[in-house]
């Protein structure tokens, strides 16, 4: 079960930093308005498709969006934890709600209304998710099982957003 879990979230996360590798490598041809262009756009196409098998409803501009974030050292740092099986500090848990708070703050604000208040996990299992990560980075990240992490997702959806 483990070592599905690290092999899956390392794979993801190296996907994830060979999409943002193109990217950027797709924006600096695109300024010198090279031949490799079309190249670039394939790979980047490929990437794409890979990333979208690691989640269900998986969004591409969602993750464009998301790119400034994903830059961020804490998130790169949360990555890691996750392709290594291992919990983040709480300090880590603390420098990443700080990032999501500057940067996606009405998201943040809206989790902060409700008017039933999210536990510390519910808080962080939407963040997480806002942010890109997949179930099973999630479950490694608080200790749960992937499929409680869905279960939680669902019930978050439930209670939350269909009123």
């Amino acid at each position: 079960m483990f070592s599905e879990l690290r092999e899956l979230n390392s794979k993801y996360v190296q996907t994830l930093r060979a999409y943002h590798d193109a990217v950027a490598e797709y924006d600096k041809v695109n300024t010198e308005k090279s031949v490799s262009e079309n190249k670039q756009d394939d790979n980047i196409e490929n990437l794409e498709k890979e990333l979208s098998t690691y989640q269900d409803g998986f969004d591409i501009s969602k993750l464009i969006q998301e790119k400034e974030l994903q830059n961020y050292q804490i998130v790169a740092i949360m990555h890691s934890h996750a392709s290594k099986l291992t919990l983040p500090t709480v300090a880590e848990w603390s420098a990443l709600i700080d990032v999501a708070g500057y940067h996606i703050p009405n998201v943040l604000a809206s989790l902060e209304s409700t008017s039933v208040p999210l536990t510390e996990n519910e808080l962080r299992v939407c963040i997480l998710t806002r942010i890109c990560f997949i179930p099973s980075e999630i479950a490694v990240l608080l200790n749960m099982t992937k499929q409680n992490v869905i279960n939680l997702r669902s019930s978050l959806n439930k209670k939350y957003l269909t009123k």
